[in-house]
């Protein structure tokens, strides 16, 4: 009888780290100068002393099976650590010592998720996060969520959720930024997810479709979900509340919410409408990373023919950093429908440039030969 891989296994996608670490050998192989930012490990050997330390300790005989959370000394030394770094206070029973963070957070989904629980993964997030939930069987939520660490830098961010508690209204997090534990209550996740006008995406097999189906209810349908977005968008626009609890302005709220309205017009294909929204938005005052991030603002100011606003737009954008690859592309489309192929083309060819597989931009460039 033939040996059989599980299902939740052949569902799982090849790590896309450990290929770009792959490229990145082949193409120093063959001299040419590579700056890795794949794997995040040092480029330098192990130093010295540690090296002699691990010697020391295999010649002392530690050498043998360890408890499973770990030897207590460094469960202490590491209850020390996160009290001087972080002030968190924990106990050595609180500690498990791990491989590695992958190995952390498979032990962590591990125990607490069941098949067909919903993992909230706010993006942007590390490539692992949505494999290891799928190996517990459960669903990996994606959402999108603002960062503000100081007002004038504000930005998209990405947490993973691993715990809530409906009774003080809090979710906790493994933060990049601020650490491990972070505590946010519902109200401040909500107003930086509202920031992506609460999108999601939702990671599930065929075998789950009606399960999820169920749980999502008319919102399954994209007519019918972007049509409830608008009509809460409207509703935070229209009557906008006079207190917050994440932004540095309460009336950054408003025009978020006139973002989000034009987001919701732009899905539902109704351009003048979506264009008039985001003149909205932008006039109340908008981030700088703003469309960093989302691109609504090009879509419906190219379909209803504003390319000059659509360049304007991309232009400003492009001069925060060079290298993003949705601006060049819209810019590029702007400047094709004003005749310009050879613009149209240059911006284009960046746009590839930045992103290889971005086949709106190969298409549209193959279509200007």
């Amino acid at each position: 009888m033939a040996a059989t891989i599980s299902r939740i296994v052949q569902a799982l996608e090849p790590s896309a780290t450990m290929a770009m670490a792959a490229k990145a050998k082949e193409l120093k192989a063959s001299g040419r100068t590579v700056y890795d930012l794949s794997l995040g490990e040092p480029d330098f050997n192990t130093p010295a002393h540690i090296c002699q330390a691990a010697l020391e300790a295999m010649e002392a005989g530690h050498t043998h099976y360890t408890p499973p959370s770990g030897i207590p000394e460094l469960k202490q030394a590491v209850v020390k650590q996160y009290q001087a770094d972080h002030g968190l206070e924990y106990a050595p029973t609180q500690v498990v010592v791990s491989n590695g963070a992958k190995h952390a957070l498979s032990n962590v989904f591990t125990v607490l998720l069941d098949p067909g629980d919903e993992v909230i993964i706010p993006a942007p997030y590390w490539v692992s996060y949505v494999e290891l939930v799928k190996l517990t069987g459960a669903v990996p939520v994606i959402v999108e969520t603002w960062f503000i660490p100081d007002p004038g830098d504000q930005m998209g961010h990405y947490r993973v959720l691993v715990g809530y508690d409906d009774e003080t209204r809090q979710f906790t997090a493994l933060d990049s930024y601020n650490g491990p534990n972070v505590r946010l209550s519902y109200d401040v996740f909500d107003e930086f997810w509202r920031v992506f006008n609460r999108v999601h995406l939702v990671i599930f097999e065929s075998s789950q479709a009606n399960d999820l189906a169920s749980i999502l209810g008319e919102d399954v349908d994209d007519q019918t979900m972007y049509t409830r977005a608008l009509e809460t968008a409207q509703r935070e626009a229209l009557d906008p509340s006079t207190e917050c609890v994440a932004y540095e302005r309460c009336a950054d709220g408003t025009a978020f919410a006139w973002f989000n309205v034009g987001s919701s017009l732009t899905s539902l294909g109704r351009h003048e409408e979506a264009a008039a929204a985001y003149d909205q938005a932008r006039l109340l005052g908008l981030p700088w990373r703003m469309l960093w991030y989302q691109f609504g603002p090009y879509e419906s100011y190219y379909a209803v023919g504003r390319y000059d606003d659509v360049i304007t737009l991309a232009t400003a954008t492009l001069r925060t950093t060079n290298n993003l690859e949705e601006s060049y592309f819209w810019r590029g489309l702007a400047y094709l429908a004003q005749g310009d192929v050879d613009r149209a083309r240059s911006e284009l060819q960046t746009a590839l440039k930045y992103n290889p597989n971005f086949g709106a931009a190969k298409e549209v460039l193959e279509s200007t030969e």
